[in-house]
């Protein structure tokens, strides 16, 4: 499994810097930066169902543009620089995205402004963005949803992995499936799960984050999560959800209480950075037998 991701990582960094290089003198994008997200970019992936968002992060991008007429205009450019390549196979395009094939892995491109710091952003959605446009600038704050997982302990992204082959075991891709927790959202519930429990330094650090796990999914209209790694609640009220809430550390206008859920075709990909429905009835009804032992 490891050789196989890691043979992916490789080639998406070929990717990356053939857009670092290119894009800019074919398309007119200056790359200031390409993130590498999803459950690979999040050190969480697991065999045989891995995912990769790369997000190019442009200073030709500006927000007020992406207010007025979302990324249509980007999208189009990237499009026309990804039909020149003869290993990329695209297969859709969403409002926020193009997806796409390379070497076999199902990559999902994003563009967003380049924004100089985390308060730039926030203050950009606080003075700024309308709350029903809110969803749209979901996907900028990729990076910092990165540097939140890198930053978790090995066994905390070991209990994730579990936890996705769990999720995977009840909601397969070749069905459809309603209620299926995104894998963000799983990802940060393992996380909480785990500091909440004490489970770090103990020998039963699986069952505690277990037990945990399935009495916050149990008892999920209550439920009031957040966290103060890249910033402060007092800051930014306004953006704050309403409860029930899980607040994305990285974004405190996303709550994945709403975001993290949502009904899936088959086949399809389950995408973290669209909107969700907030249906928890399958998640709740099913968790008690997730076991990350």
């Amino acid at each position: 499994m490891e050789r196989t991701q890691q043979k992916a990582r490789e080639n998406i960094d070929l990717l990356a810097d053939y857009f670092k290089n290119n894009l800019q003198r074919e398309q007119g994008i200056v790359v200031s930066e390409v993130i590498k997200g999803g459950s690979l970019g999040h050190g969480t992936a697991v065999n045989g169902e891995f995912d990769i968002d790369l997000v190019i992060y442009s200073q030709t991008v500006s927000g007020d543009e992406v207010l007025r007429n979302g990324y249509k205009k980007w999208l189009d450019k990237l499009v026309n620089f990804l039909d020149r390549l003869t290993e990329v196979t695209i297969t859709k395009r969403t409002r926020w995205s193009i997806q796409f094939t390379f070497r076999s892995i199902e990559v999902d491109l994003l563009i967003s402004p380049n924004w100089s710091s985390k308060q730039q952003f926030f203050d950009y959605l606080k003075d700024d963005v309308p709350q029903s446009r809110f969803y749209d600038f979901s996907l900028c704050a990729s990076k910092w949803q990165v540097q939140f997982f890198k930053q978790q302990p090995n066994q905390v992204k070991d209990f994730v992995r579990k936890a996705k082959e769990w999720r995977n075991g009840v909601w397969p891709k070749d069905r459809d499936t309603a209620g299926r927790p995104k894998s963000y959202l799983l990802g940060l519930l393992v996380a909480y799960a785990y500091e909440e429990s004490g489970a770090e330094g103990t020998r039963d650090a699986a069952a505690r984050t277990t037990r945990k796990l399935r009495s916050l999914v149990e008892n999920h209209r209550t439920l009031d999560i957040w966290w103060e790694h890249f910033y402060e609640r007092r800051d930014y009220p306004s953006l704050l959800p309403s409860r029930p809430r899980i607040v994305d550390p990285a974004n405190p206008s996303n709550n994945l209480y709403e975001s993290g859920i949502a009904d899936k075709k088959a086949n399809d990909r389950s995408r973290d950075y669209e909107p969700g429905d907030g249906n928890w009835a399958g998640f709740a009804g099913n968790v008690h037998t997730l076991d990350l032992s």
